[in-house]
């Protein structure tokens, strides 16, 4: 073997060599997230994330089931000096599941990730101007990452422009909530704001026809015209709509479900709602 080869093998086998993370109590089951950055696992979150290039790696974690995976993502995309910057962690399956939360179901993948600047709703609102189809989903407090991610999967399922989201009660866009949006959060801006009752306001003034779903609507939503500028606002489960943010709707209505037994997982029914919007509206690719 010569001797660029040798260096060149060299160089490739030092990017991908375990490191320690443990955290300052020397806990080995605790992984350090720095300020102003997200974890994520699962194949399908880490991999959406690394094809994505406005989404900035800080560390991965990888088994060897999945290091060839993550080595043709990593060459797709960076450039050596951009590769360098990355920490590469190889280890056992074992050992990444003792570095995330209990339960997490990781497939051999994890990372470190910065977080995505989606701008805010001034931004969304202007942005959508040009178009003459847009559909936007609004979310009042839908405060469970595992509901939250299947909604936000559901919305890019059924290309949804954006979500809307209360700031203060909407977790992270991380951990199981990234798990299970499915490399989601790669395809679809998610928009914070304080007020819901405000954003519906200026969706409205944007010529955004705001419908809001509920279970004692009278009309069913198969029932309504869909606008070329629709935004749909679901509620909590359980609590459904607050009073300002139905109250901001410019109309209500209710799936058709039992009379009986209405209630749907939130995830279920911005499924359904989504398909009952879409199929009105041109679909995209």
């Amino acid at each position: 073997m010569n001797q660029s080869k040798k260096q060149q093998n060299s160089r490739s086998s030092k990017k991908f060599v375990r490191k320690n993370n443990k955290d300052s109590s020397g806990d080995s089951s605790r992984l350090r997230v720095p300020d102003k950055s997200l974890l994520l696992w699962g194949k399908h979150a880490v991999t959406a994330a690394l094809e994505n290039p406005d989404r900035r790696i800080y560390e991965l974690f990888f088994s060897e089931s999945s290091q060839t995976k993550i080595q043709k993502l990593i060459r797709s995309r960076f450039s050596i000096s951009e590769t360098n910057q990355i920490k590469l962690n190889a280890l056992s399956s074992k050992d990444i599941t003792a570095l995330l939360p209990g339960h997490s179901v990781h497939q051999g993948f994890a990372a470190i990730v910065g977080e995505l600047d989606y701008g805010d709703l001034d931004f969304l609102i202007n942005k959508t101007r040009s178009s003459k189809y847009s559909f936007v989903a609004v979310l009042d407090q839908v405060t469970d990452p595992h509901n939250l991610g299947a909604v936000i999967r559901s919305a890019v399922a059924f290309s949804v422009d954006a979500i809307i989201v209360h700031d203060r009660s909407t977790p992270r866009l991380d951990s199981a909530l990234g798990k299970a949006a499915s490399g989601a959060l790669e395809r679809i801006p998610i928009i914070r704001t304080k007020n819901i009752a405000r954003a519906i306001d200026k969706l409205k003034k944007s010529e955004f026809w705001c419908i809001g779903l509920s279970d004692d609507a009278h009309n069913d939503l198969s029932s309504l015209s869909v606008h070329n500028r629709t935004a749909v606002v679901l509620g909590a489960e359980g609590e459904g709509l607050r009073r300002l943010t139905r109250e901001s709707c410019d109309s209500l209505a209710r799936l058709p479900t039992s009379l009986s037994f209405p209630t749907l997982n939130i995830s279920n029914a911005a499924s359904i709602t989504f398909y009952e919007i879409r199929k009105h509206l041109p679909t995209r690719n």
